[in-house]
């Protein structure tokens, strides 16, 4: 999907969902999500980016990001990138792993924000891959909530 044209997302919370090519189940197995964990912890000193709120799931990934500069569109370039090249352990990419672009939602106001990370943090169970949203691995949920959980440095938790 296209970006809002001349629209500056700089400072301002964004919802965000990508979904893997043909929104095949890629994403099953820890080894597999670590890489997106690998691509964020690459990614994450080239760009002043935090991400408030994520879920990877099988086929997709919601994120909120706030970037301090206008360059969304190139962040989510390099994580998918590097992501899948990181998947394909460095030989050539022959699949496509990801669909191309993605959705984008201008979070307006505080409800909107807490309306969004509350969504994400029940996709999982919506899904049936959890019975509690405890119990899901892959999401932030954990940073909000298990205090002895290692917050990564592109994440940064919101007052709720």
């Amino acid at each position: 999907m296209r970006r809002l044209k001349n629209f500056d997302y700089s400072n301002k919370a964004v919802y965000i969902t990508t979904d893997t090519h043909e929104r095949k189940s890629i994403f099953v197995s820890d080894d597999r999500v670590n890489k997106i964990y690998e691509a964020l912890d690459e990614v994450y000193p080239k760009y002043d980016f935090k991400i408030n709120g994520f879920v990877i799931m099988p086929a997709h990934c919601h994120l909120i990001i706030v970037s301090q500069n206008n360059d969304l569109s190139d962040i989510m370039h390099d994580i998918k990138g590097i992501a899948a090249f990181k998947m394909s352990d460095g030989a050539p990419i022959k699949e496509k792993l990801w669909q191309r672009g993605f959705y984008d939602h201008v979070i307006r106001n505080k409800s909107d924000l807490l309306e969004k990370l509350n969504y994400i943090h029940q996709n999982p169970v919506r899904a049936g891959l959890a019975k509690d949203i405890s119990d899901y691995k892959h999401s932030s949920f954990k940073f909000y909530y298990d205090r002895k959980c290692e917050i990564p440095a592109w994440f940064a938790k919101i007052e709720i």
